[in-house]
């Protein structure tokens, strides 16, 4: 597995310092944007740096992106998780400016794995505390040709509860019925699942009006709990 050393783990040589550090090389120094990031072969370089005790905070969303976006541009999945691990941390940055590069991460990721935390801890993040000026990017997902964006558009509000926005949920998921993807049918029956812990008299509602075009992996998921 690979590893960081961050910013103050940095000597101007590009050697390593600061005592979060356990072992590693200091072969493989990327500098970018004012920041480095330290590929180590040898093992993980240092502590989670997301966690409270080594968490390196960005200056501002350039940074925050920056460093997001290289960790997410190195090869390899553990990579990529941790930059998603990085992105969740620090919530005055999960906002508006921030949605193309998730965007980027669910299209390039194109996984599941990436998809679902992008879009329930980030995207959804984002939707909760700027409505206004992220709707109109999720309803432009809703019908994107991008399979993975119009799962975002459907699972998004997961943790929304009482403030989730029934009206652009129904839109979402009546908007996708048709499809046949797995992917999408699993993700309607999810988001109807989940707002069913909240208002599962909207839930029955919906899953009434619409039981002719719901397809029996939506409706058994919508249903599960009713």
């Amino acid at each position: 597995m690979h590893g960081y050393a961050w910013p103050h783990q940095i000597g101007p040589d590009g050697s390593r310092r600061g005592s979060g550090l356990r072992k590693g090389c200091a072969d493989g120094c990327l500098y970018e944007d004012g920041y480095a990031l330290l590929r180590c072969t040898e093992g993980w370089a240092n502590d989670d740096p997301t966690t409270p005790q080594t968490r390196i905070h960005p200056q501002d969303v350039s940074e925050y992106r920056g460093v997001v976006a290289a960790l997410w541009e190195q090869p390899h999945r553990e990579e990529k998780y941790l930059a998603l691990s990085y992105a969740g941390a620090f919530d005055e940055f999960v906002i508006s400016d921030s949605m193309d590069l998730y965007e980027r991460v669910v299209t390039e990721g194109a996984w599941w794995d990436f998809v679902d935390e992008t879009a329930t801890r980030l995207v959804g993040r984002v939707l909760f505390k700027e409505r206004l000026r992220t709707e109109a990017t999720i309803r432009s997902w809703i019908v994107d040709d991008d399979m993975w964006l119009r799962r975002t558009s459907i699972i998004c509000q997961l943790k929304h509860k009482g403030d989730t926005d029934t009206v652009l949920l129904a839109d979402a998921c009546s908007t996708n019925l048709a499809d046949t993807e797995f992917f999408i049918r699993k993700a309607i029956g999810w988001s109807l699942r989940e707002h069913a812990k909240t208002d599962p008299d909207w839930v029955r509602r919906y899953v009434d009006a619409h039981r002719d075009s719901l397809s029996g992996l939506s409706y058994r998921e919508a249903t599960k709990h009713l």
